[in-house]
């Protein structure tokens, strides 16, 4: 019986070590904000930097859109469990915007509203230790209707320098940076499900649109953030 007790014990004893060690340690979110928060995520080095200290992204893609919102906390602690710290979700603008003008973040009274509350996902989400990397589009592939844009697509391209717009092979005309074609209208007939190719000529680099796309959806922050984008004349 004595050999039978020491056993057990040897067996459950570097689980309870382990147990007590991960105890002791700090969350995600109190180890990255400790001292208050005086930047956001940058890549200006070869990794990662939250707040000024280094970080490896473990991440793992969650459309809360798809999920209900009875069912976030159960996915979301398990994706914790497997050892992911953040989790990765685009934001479904065509079912957000429900009809023309119309939008439902949670409480729209949409036929979809169980589902978009994406500030209790993103709340929900800090309680379980995990990031949030939110991808606002407005298209977001997805293998989703169009993309997900809104239903009246714009691009504001003051930003940008002259040039022949083609989306999808058609030809949507000169751009420029001042007078009345500062906003480009995409015309939903003009759009297909999964990849859009949007092409400017005469328009040098894509960074550019990074440039626009990140004033229109975070405005001129205290912080720098680090936007996913593929590079190249071609931007998706």
């Amino acid at each position: 019986m004595a050999k039978l007790s020491l056993l057990c014990l040897s067996s459950i004893l570097p689980a309870l070590i382990c147990w007590a060690s991960s105890a002791d340690l700090p969350t995600n979110y109190e180890y990255f904000t400790e001292g208050g928060i005086v930047a956001g995520l940058n890549a200006d080095q070869r990794y990662f930097k939250l707040n000024e200290k280094e970080i490896t992204i473990f991440s793992g893609a969650f459309h809360y859109f798809r999920v209900h919102s009875s069912q976030w906390r159960d996915r979301l602690r398990k994706m914790r469990a497997a050892g992911l710290n953040t989790i990765e979700t685009y934001v479904s603008w065509n079912l957000h915007e429900y009809h023309s003008g119309a939008f439902d973040f949670g409480h729209g009274g949409s036929d979809f509203e169980e589902f978009l509350d994406i500030a209790e996902f993103i709340k929900i989400a800090q309680e379980e230790d995990l990031f949030v990397l939110v991808r606002a589009g407005p298209y977001i592939c997805s293998e989703w209707e169009f993309g997900a844009p809104l239903r009246d697509t714009y691009i504001n391209v003051r930003d940008w320098r002259k040039g022949i717009a083609i989306i999808n092979g058609f030809v949507l005309g000169r751009i420029f940076a001042i007078g009345p074609q500062q906003a480009m209208y995409l015309p939903a007939g003009l759009l297909q499900e999964g990849e859009n190719d949007l092409i400017i000529f005469e328009h040098f680099t894509a960074p550019e649109y990074v440039k626009f796309s990140k004033n229109a959806i975070w405005g001129k922050g205290t912080y720098r953030n680090v936007l996913p984008v593929l590079d190249g004349l071609v931007v998706h």
